[in-house]
């Protein structure tokens, strides 16, 4: 296969797919395809500042999503067990990715009858699943920052479960400990990813 052809099938045609979707939902909900198409801030002509922390938790959730799944891309074919801590790694990343982006638990997922509690406990489930299914890879790292991570998700849910005027600046500790979670969870993911393709280039010989 050319790499014209390579292009075409796991590039273009999925931006393409994505395109026609959102003419599509522009159509169904007879709304601008500008709407869907723009900064949303444009769209609301709100500040330009406004969401400046989540934008920023969604460009780490993006970061570890290309590490992780860059990282598997390359040793799927030499270590099975490797590359499975990766994907699950990059796909969980995508996921949460998405929700930061499109507030499915908060929006989506409500509208289509699953409620926002149960949608929390699918992703700790989910986070539960990912540290059992690579417990020994996990063992073997630096792991430090996932133990970070986890206890700040778990932090910024917690705050996020208590009445707002409990706490002053009630979305400083949640929202900024769920930033800082991110931020741990990208440092981990980017960590074990280099350790892990220097050491099958030869350039290290210990995992992260």
């Amino acid at each position: 296969m050319t790499t014209l052809s390579r292009n075409l099938l796991w590039l273009y045609l999925p931006a393409l797919a994505v395109l026609m979707a959102t003419v599509a939902l522009s159509l169904y909900l007879d709304q601008p395809f500008s709407h869907f198409s723009r900064d949303p801030l444009a769209v609301t002509r709100g500040y330009h500042l406004y969401g400046l922390l989540s934008n920023l938790g969604a460009i780490l959730w993006a970061f570890a999503t290309a590490v992780a799944l860059l990282a598997y891309s390359v040793l799927r074919e030499s270590d099975a067990s490797e590359a499975r801590f990766f994907l699950t790694g990059g796909l969980l990343s995508g996921l949460l990715l998405l929700d930061d982006l499109f507030m499915l638990h908060e929006k989506l997922y409500p509208a289509l009858g699953m409620g926002e509690k149960r949608m929390l406990v699918v992703y700790g489930l989910l986070g539960l699943g990912y540290l059992y299914f690579n417990r020994g890879r996990i063992r073997q790292s630096e792991y430090g920052l996932l133990v970070a991570a986890m206890a700040l998700f778990a932090l910024s849910i917690g705050v996020d479960r208590l009445p707002k005027t409990w706490l002053s600046w009630h979305h400083l500790w949640e929202d900024g400990a769920k930033f800082i979670g991110i931020c741990s969870w990208f440092g981990y993911q980017l960590q074990c990813a280099r350790q892990a393709l220097l050491a099958r280039s030869g350039g290290r010989s210990t995992r992260a």
